[in-house]
This record gives C-alpha cells, sequence and structure tokens, in this order.
C-alpha cells in the first residue's frame, strides 16, 4: 500500500469540506481531527476510515477513559502487526489539553511515527492561549494533517443549511427555510437529520410551512430535541420513553448518540469556561446549570465515561446493542447517581 504512505514533510492545516481533495494525496502518518463540531468530526473520521478500510489496512481504536494506559499508545509506535499490514490506529480523546503521562506518551508516538501505521487523533477543539500552540499539536504540524472542525456560527449557518438542501434536492419557500432555520437552532446534526426526512417528500413544488409543520406532525412522536429536554431536566421516565419511541421509529442511534455527546461536552465546557463559551443560549443556560448541579464535576468524568461505551457499541466494537447503549447514555444524563451506569 505504498500509494497510501504520504511522503509529505510540512503540515496541511484545513478545513473538513477540503478534505476530499487532500485524501487523493494520501494519508499522512498523523491527522488530528479537533472541533466542537460533532457532525463534521465523526464526518472527517469516516472519510479516513472508509479509505484506510478500502486498502486493506488493520484497525485499531484507542478510547481515552478514566484509568486508560498510555503504554499502550508507546507500545504501538513500536509494534508490528501480525500479517505486516498497514493499520490505523484511531486515538479518541475526551479533551484536548493532556496531563503529563499523555503528554509524554502523544510526543513519544510522534517523535518517529512508524511507517506502516496512520494515527488518527480525535479530539475536542484545541484551546490555543496567548498564541502558543500546545507542543503535541506543534508535532503533528509537522508532519501531519490538522482537520478544524469549528461550529457553523449563526453568521454562516444559513449558507450551510442551503448547501445542505441543494445537496438533497430539497426546495423551500422562503418562509419554510426560515422555520426550518429557526428550529434547528444552529445544531448541524439536527439540521442534517432534518433535511434527510425532508428529502422524503419533496415534490415538484417547494415545500411550504404548513408542509413542513404537517411532514414534522406526522413522521415522530418525538424529536432528539426533546429527548435532550428529557434529559436536561432530569426526567429519566419520559428519556426513556423518548428513547423507545425514537428507536421504534427508526431514527438512526449514532445520531441520537451525537446530540448527546454535544450536550455533554457543552455540561463539560460550560463547567470550565462558563455558558458563553459553551454556545449554549441564554434561555437554556438554566436548565444546563441545574443538570450540571445533579451531576457536579465527578458526574461528568462518569458521563464521558458513558459516552465512550456508547460510541464503541454503535460502531460495532462492544457487545452492548447500540440502543441500549444510547437509553443508558440518555438515562445517565438525566439522573444524577449511578443509574445505567
Amino acid at each position: 500500500h505504498s500509494d497510501q504512505r504520504s511522503s509529505r514533510s510540512t503540515a496541511v492545516k484545513f478545513a473538513p469540506e477540503d478534505l476530499d481533495r487532500n485524501l487523493a494525496m494520501g494519508l499522512p502518518p498523523i491527522t488530528l481531527i479537533e472541533g466542537d463540531e460533532t457532525l463534521l468530526t465523526f464526518e472527517a473520521a469516516d472519510k479516513i476510515r472508509a479509505l484506510a478500510l478500502t486498502h486493506g489496512f488493520e484497525r485499531e481504536v484507542l478510547d481515552v477513559g478514566p484509568g486508560f494506559n498510555w503504554a499502550r499508545l508507546m507500545e504501538a509506535r513500536t509494534e508490528l502487526s501480525l500479517f505486516a499490514q498497514d493499520s490505523l490506529l484511531e486515538l479518541r480523546m475526551p479533551k484536548s489539553k493532556l496531563d503529563a503521562k499523555a503528554d509524554k506518551a502523544l510526543s513519544y508516538y510522534l517523535e518517529d511515527p512508524p511507517p506502516q501505521k496512520k494515527l488518527i487523533i480525535q479530539c475536542p477543539k484545541v484551546e490555543i492561549r496567548a498564541k502558543r500552540v500546545p507542543k503535541w499539536v506543534q508535532a503533528i504540524d509537522q508532519a501531519g494533517w490538522w482537520i478544524s472542525c469549528p461550529l457553523i456560527y449563526a453568521d454562516k449557518f444559513g449558507n450551510w443549511l442551503r448547501g445542505e438542501l441543494n445537496q438533497a434536492r430539497v426546495q423551500l419557500t422562503p418562509e419554510a427555510f426560515e422555520l426550518l432555520l429557526s428550529r434547528v437552532e444552529g445544531n448541524a446534526l439536527a439540521a442534517r437529520q432534518e433535511v434527510q426526512k425532508l428529502s422524503l417528500f419533496q415534490g415538484e413544488q417547494p415545500m411550504t410551512v404548513d408542509e413542513i409543520a404537517q411532514i414534522s406532525a406526522e413522521s415522530a412522536r418525538y424529536s432528539i430535541f426533546d429527548l435532550i429536554d428529557a434529559c436536561l431536566s432530569g426526567n429519566a421516565q419520559r428519556t426513556a420513553q423518548v428513547c423507545q419511541t425514537l428507536e421504534a421509529e427508526g431514527a438512526e442511534a449514532m445520531a441520537v448518540a451525537s446530540m448527546l455527546y454535544r450536550t455533554i461536552e457543552q455540561l463539560n465546557l460550560g463547567a470550565d469556561l462558563g455558558w458563553d463559551k459553551a454556545r449554549v443560549p441564554g434561555f437554556k443556560q438554566r436548565v444546563f446549570k441545574a443538570c450540571l448541579n445533579r451531576h457536579k464535576k465527578a458526574g461528568l468524568v462518569a458521563l464521558n465515561q458513558q459516552a465512550l461505551r456508547a460510541d464503541r457499541a454503535i460502531k460495532g466494537q462492544s457487545p452492548t446493542p447500540k440502543w441500549l447503549s444510547v437509553t443508558q447514555l440518555a438515562l445517565k444524563l438525566a439522573s444524577a447517581g449511578a443509574l445505567a451506569s
């Protein structure tokens, strides 16, 4: 698979929309995918993973949870495949700020990346303070890709949504577009789901406000937004009911889990940096604060761990059924105790 081994000596930092063009040049030794837009980080990782698997790469996933042994990453630098195959190593980190053990292990790997391995590092937004880039990111910046996936902010979200509608060949009246834009509240994943749903009903004429309202009313008794509201308000009974309904109606487990991951990320950011940094609107901050008060710092650690379990189940890396794992995560978010752990 020599065509997949990039000889690039300098990094390429680019946006997710430029990934397809860069993939044509082959995979570099290291790829950093960071950012707060969950949909874009997942899609970027999926594209790289698909290319690697197409070329016969072995795959190994390292989920960084409580008690993670960073020596495993150091061993991976010198460990050879049983069948001498190229391999894809996915390192999923719940935060971009590293402690001493993590920094040592990652720095060791980045000093001399093995030619038969391609490493993907997936994490939330890398915080750059006083224009100082973390050293481990600087190391990637010498010989890899840095894919930054920032939130699609309000001033750009309308254009992004129009692009999604055009790609799905969905036509809306101006009033219907404004309704959809306000309904998805700047959430890219929720918007993608709504656009896919509307594409099933597109006729010859642009859809109107009334048609969108009717489609929404007929297609689901509950939405992903109802689930998030139930979780944040601590209503475990309603949370379980909404999960059961979404599963029965064929909702994508990954889409639902991604919304839960995003909410947990906002709770973490709100606890550390404040609700404005977490991009929680003012009218929703009260319910977020109440949820954070239920969980405290220790509860957030448990939530992050449960999120990793759910991610493994959804990707088929765990014997737990994916919807059971999603429901467990939702119930833990709705609860302050050890429920569903």
